[in-house]
Formats: C-alpha cells, sequence, structure tokens
C-alpha cells in the first residue's frame, strides 16, 4: 500500500481529468461527446503504445534493484527516458498522417465526425509529451517512488481543468473554442506536468544514480531490453485495442446516443478501476525485485495480495453500478430516455461490473506474468481474445444489430477469455518454481 497509494490518487486525477473533459464536452451537445470519443479512441490506441513500453524500463530498474545493481538501474531510467521522447515525436508525426483517414473510416454522421476531426487535429500535440511523461513515471514506479506521479497527475489535472472552464466555454474572456478548447488545455496541460517530471528526476539524479548515454551502443542495449520487456504488453494492449476501435467503427452507424454510451461506459470503467493501477504498479516493483532477487516463494504472495486488495477496492463500485446506474450515465448529460433506447440500465451496468471483474485479474495476473519475464505466452494469449472479440462483435453488433449493448457484450466474452488463460498459465509457473524451489533445497 505504501507504493500503491499515491498511485492511486495519481490515476485518480488522471481519471478525474479525461472524465472532467468528457462532461464538459457533453454540455456543448450529444455529438460533441460522440466525437471526442471517437477521436479519443484513435489517439488511445498510440498513447497505448507509450504505457505498454514504459512497463518494459519499469521491470528493467526493479529487477536491477532486486540484484543490487544501483548504478545500472540509474542509467537504464535515463535512457528509458530519452528513448520516450523520440517514441513521442515518432508518435505525433504518425498520428498526424493517419488522423482524417483513420477518422473518415468509422461511419460517422457529418456533425460528429466534424467534432472529432476539430478535437483530434489539437490533441495529436500532446503525443509528443506523453512519451516522455509515460517513461518518466515508468522510473519512478521502478524505484519505487510514486510520489512524483501523484504530483504531476495534480498538476495535470488542476491545470486542464482550469484550461477546460476557460477555452471550452469562452470564460473570464477567453475565445470560445469548444472542443478545439478542451484539446488545447489537455497540450498545455500535459506540458506542466512533464516540466514537473523532469525537475523531479533532475532533483534526485545523486540519489538515483542517473546517468546520460555514454555511448550509441550502450543506449540501443537499454532500448532493446525495454523493447524486449514490454513487448508482450505492446502486443496484448495494441490488439485489446484493436478490437475496442473495430467495435467503435461498427457503432459509427448506430448514432450518437450509442457512440456516446459506448465511450462513457469505458470512462466509467477506468475511473472505477483506480485501486487496481496503484496495485497494478507494486505488484509489478515487489514481482520485479522477487524475481531479481530469485524469490519465488514471494511471487505468489505478492500476487494474491494484490488480488485480495483488488476486490475489495471493487466494491463501491459493485453498488454504485447495481443499484444507481442511471444516475452514473446522467452525470454525462445523457438523458433516461436515451439511455432507454440502448438497453436496460440495469442490464449496463451490471455488463460494467462483469467486465471490471474479469479485468481485475488480467491486469494482476498479466503484471505478474510479465515481470518474471513470461514472453511467449502472451503471442498466444493476444491473436486468440482478438479474433473472439471481433467474431463476438460482428455476430451481435452487426448481424443482430445490438447497438453498443452488443459491443459491451462482446467485450464481456473477450476478458473472460483472457481470464482463464491468464490464470491457468500463472498457476502452472507458480508450481514450477515452487518445485524447482523445494528441489534446491532438499
Amino acid at each position: 500500500m505504501a507504493i500503491a497509494w499515491p498511485v492511486v490518487l495519481s490515476a485518480l486525477s488522471q481519471t478525474l481529468l479525461v472524465n472532467l473533459d468528457f462532461m464538459m464536452v457533453g454540455w456543448l451537445s450529444t455529438d460533441a461527446l460522440a466525437g471526442v470519443g471517437q477521436a479519443g479512441t484513435f489517439m488511445t490506441m498510440l498513447l497505448m503504445l507509450c504505457a505498454s513500453l514504459s512497463f518494459g524500463l519499469s521491470t528493467a530498474i526493479a529487477q536491477r534493484l532486486g540484484a543490487r545493481d544501483t548504478q545500472a538501474a540509474g542509467r537504464i531510467a535515463v535512457h528509458g527516458v530519452l528513448f520516450g521522447l523520440l517514441l513521442g515525436l515518432g508518435l505525433t508525426a504518425l498520428a498526424w498522417a493517419l488522423l482524417d483517414f483513420t477518422l473518415a473510416m468509422m461511419g460517422m454522421h457529418s456533425p460528429v465526425e466534424a467534432m472529432a476531426l476539430e478535437y483530434g487535429r489539437v490533441f495529436v500535440l500532446c503525443l509528443a509529451l506523453m512519451g516522455p511523461a509515460a517513461m518518466a513515471n515508468a522510473v519512478f514506479s521502478g524505484f519505487a517512488w510514486t510520489r512524483p506521479v501523484l504530483i504531476a497527475s495534480v498538476i495535470l489535472m488542476g491545470v486542464n481543468a482550469v484550461g477546460d472552464w476557460l477555452l471550452i466555454f469562452g470564460n473570464l474572456g477567453f475565445p470560445r473554442m469548444g472542443v478545439a478548447g478542451a484539446a488545447w488545455a489537455s497540450v498545455i496541460a500535459n506540458a506542466a506536468s512533464l516540466a514537473y517530471q523532469v525537475g523531479a528526476l533532475l532533483w534526485r539524479r545523486r540519489d538515483l544514480q542517473l546517468s546520460l548515454p555514454r555511448s550509441p551502443r550502450r543506449f540501443a542495449a537499454t532500448v532493446g531490453e525495454v523493447l524486449r520487456l514490454g513487448i508482450t504488453t505492446t502486443v496484448e494492449w495494441s490488439m485489446w485495442f484493436v478490437g475496442i476501435f473495430m467495435l467503435t467503427v461498427w457503432l459509427g452507424p448506430f448514432g450518437s446516443v450509442h457512440l456516446a454510451v459506448w465511450h462513457v461506459q469505458m470512462k466509467v470503467q477506468t475511473f472505477l478501476m483506480l485501486g487496481i493501477r496503484g496495485l497494478n504498479t507494486a505488484n509489478n516493483a515487489m514481482i520485479g525485485r522477487a524475481h531479481g532477487g530469485a524469490q519465488p516463494r514471494r511471487i505468489g504472495l505478492w500476487h494474491g495480495h494484490n488480488l485480495r486488495l483488488g476486490w475489495l477496492s471493487l466494491i463501491p463500485g459493485a453498488l454504485l453500478l447495481l443499484v444507481f446506474p442511471q444516475a452514473v450515465f446522467a452525470v454525462f448529460n445523457l438523458s433516461p430516455q436515451e439511455l432507454a433506447s440502448v438497453a436496460a440500465p440495469r442490464l449496463l451496468g451490471g455488463l460494467m461490473l462483469l467486465m471490471l471483474c474479469v479485468r481485475l485479474v488480467n491486469i494482476i495476473t498479466g503484471s505478474s506474468l510479465r515481470s518474471v519475464g513470461v514472453v511467449r505466452f502472451f503471442f498466444y494469449l493476444a491473436p486468440t481474445a482478438l479474433v473472439l472479440v471481433l467474431v463476438a462483435g460482428a455476430v451481435l453488433i452487426r448481424g443482430l444489430q445490438w447497438g453498443a449493448l452488443g459491443a459491451m457484450v462482446a467485450m464481456s466474452i473477450d476478458e473472460t477469455w483472457r481470464t482463464g488463460l491468464l490464470t491457468r498459465r500463472f498457476l502452472r509457473l507458480r508450481n514450477d518454481a515452487l518445485a524447482a524451489s523445494r528441489a534446491r533445497a532438499a
């Protein structure tokens, strides 16, 4: 909990930031809500690359610390942040080149597509900032120094909230920019947050033994290790988001209400997974150290503790989704009539709760497996899950015309499939590690 709580509060800040954007845009119109959600889906596909590869950096640092090689950990940390800068610039160029084409293929109605383009053409600048920011957060997490993550997120939330209020609605004499104002507020907030992260690293550079690359070969070796450790997360998350993207594309012809319900339920789930994000960071740091220190018994111990804490953290969300589902959607200015045109509110809340429960297992178990170097398994898991969600989505959305309800059912099937495979693989890994440990002791 000492490692996790700043990350939980950081996740709360980031999630409130995203939801505040979404809520404010929702008060403009349902078309604006749907358009920002569609553009955000495309951007998130690219942002996931930064987040997933940063997992490789935090794992590399944790393993060096477990082996008591702090000098190597500090060197890898700086190399990783520089790699994040290059990654962010590359993703910005890629997003700018693909934005118009990608949004056009989503099949949105003209007002929704215009809103999505207006938002996306500005928000694309955030990618250049989020690459190094994600790697800096990985450095903080790898060293189990998570308070800067919280402070950076508070800065991000505060600057963005003020910027939204000023630029979306044109308060205090600022121009009324609508959805473009929300995007500009995000760019300014991310720049302020990154500036703090860089300052925090410079302030602790001696304690963490941070050092600049001494040769291109060492830098390339660090990038190679980060890619090797993070590639499984990247492949899994990328394929998972390809499934999300295709479901979103198929929902385009159903109109702004179905798109708004789909994007709102994703935002609400993200908010209710706050505790899991913190526990995932702690899980990665502690299991990485246990693996680096050759302590197989501690791997299963930390994994079990984090799963149990995760279940406890979902209790408030379960009550909210099952008892007050209409109130959840009303926060985003969706009326009961609009919600009822998609499905019964309690049915939508129950599906969201199901996805939360199985995703909890997937996040913690996947983190445990990656932290001990399991790689090949994810190249089997990700494609099979993608095929499953695409088949289910095609049948439920395009075949049965269930709209947003069909997309949620398809995602529930996908998450449940992942849970079964991940749990079976971890149990086998734990049993093999314990058997080897008993043999050495004997």
